[in-house]
């Protein structure tokens, strides 16, 4: 009798944490979707401020905002995007190294910490893009005021 109850208990905390790496890949899946959206937007943004590049070359910009914001607007969002998809590698490596442990999976945790690791190389070189664009604006609102 006691067995059974064992074997009950044993496959009740199985099923859970099957659950529970379902959910938690779902849940990444979605954040990571969430990432790529920022990055689609920033980038996609990058386009506009290029165009009002051209227009202050131009001296035709009248749509009253500066390429410079609209670079720095761009790359808050690229950066956003770079966090989030390094969060959710960071997490993808947790999850797959508790797969392998529980799931007897054999998932290649090198290549996922290569990837959570280019991610945030990402993040940094996004960061100090970050700081050129905000610097950027800053000599623009600078030159705008004399």
């Amino acid at each position: 009798m006691e067995s059974k109850g064992c074997d009950k208990k044993d496959t009740d905390e199985k099923e859970k944490i099957e659950q529970y790496i379902i959910s938690f890949e779902v849940n990444l899946g979605n954040v990571e979707k969430v990432g790529v959206s920022f990055l689609v937007a920033g980038y996609s943004n990058y386009i506009y401020a290029a165009n009002l590049d051209i227009l202050d070359a131009q001296d035709r910009n009248n749509t009253g905002q500066t390429s410079e914001e609209a670079f720095l607007f761009s790359q808050r969002l690229v950066l956003l995007g770079y966090i989030l998809l390094w969060i959710v590698a960071s997490n993808r490596l947790y999850i797959k190294d508790f797969s392998n442990i529980y799931r007897g999976e054999n998932n290649d945790l090198v290549a996922y910490q290569n990837v959570a690791n280019s991610y945030l190389i990402s993040v940094f070189a996004n960061l100090m893009r970050l700081e050129a664009f905000n610097k950027l604006n800053e000599d623009e609102i600078q030159e705008e005021k004399k």
